[in-house]
């Protein structure tokens, strides 16, 4: 058995996307059906990029910056702390500007009307920091918080054909730890309610809280969501300054 601690630091490690037992390309891939089924949630709720200066916590490759910019955004930065994925970034999707490290350490003078944060606040191990510092960075009056988290219940049920192992932290979080093909993978995993209290202690506006279940495209795509065609696997929020 993991212990906790470890389980914790491998989770919020920086360099968890570099390890060796880690293969993260296919997921970066342009016809992944996972980020489609992640950018048709965001346009659902965020439509418009024309002109919008766009930063990406745990940017992955950069697809979702580069999305982005094909729809008019004027600024598009990616912070990504995996060597790896900055090097795929760079090859992949050089119109973008990334940039190695971790949000924590990341320092600008530029605001932003839209940041958004897919799958990375699950390695974030302070919260009520991250949301500080992205209220800090939103452009007022109108800049936008944009996150797809992990859903609670969801995360911690056996599926498909992972290895779940569970450590709980409190009654609101635990870390996960899933072993499947693509390697292993550790998360932190909030209760939604934990990110919409943390929100509104930073000064944020909830202005959407939805639950995510496999959309029928992506059930087509990878048949082993059909039997949670009704069972939310994320949650997507949306803040306002």
């Amino acid at each position: 058995m993991t212990g906790k601690s470890n389980l914790l630091d491998r989770a919020t490690d920086p360099a968890q996307y570099d390890r060796q037992d880690i293969t993260w390309r296919s997921e970066s891939d342009l016809d992944s059906p996972m980020r489609t089924f992640f950018w048709q949630q965001i346009m659902k709720h965020c439509p418009d990029w024309q002109g919008r200066r766009v930063l990406d916590i745990g940017a992955g490759s950069g697809w979702a910056l580069d999305e982005a910019k094909k729809l008019g955004a004027s600024t598009t930065i990616g912070i990504e702390p995996s060597a790896q994925n900055v090097r795929l970034s760079k090859r992949l999707f050089p119109r973008i500007q990334m940039v190695q490290g971790t949000f924590e350490d990341y320092r600008t003078i530029q605001r932003f009307d839209r940041i958004i944060s897919i799958m990375s606040l699950p390695h974030i191990r302070n919260l009520e920091e991250a949301f500080a510092r992205v209220r800090l960075l939103l452009a007022e009056p109108a800049g936008e918080f944009v996150a797809i988290v992990p859903d609670y219940d969801y995360y911690k049920r056996a599926r498909h054909d992972y290895q779940v192992e569970i450590e709980e932290l409190d009654s609101l979080t635990y870390v996960t730890s899933i072993r499947r093909s693509l390697g292993e993978l550790v998360d932190i995993v909030r209760k939604e309610m934990a990110y919409v209290l943390v929100g509104e202690q930073a000064g944020l506006q909830l202005t959407v809280a939805e639950p995510m279940p496999p959309s029928n495209q992506l059930i087509t795509q990878i048949p082993k969501y059909r039997d949670l065609a009704n069972t939310p696997i994320m949650n997507f929020f949306k803040f306002s300054r």
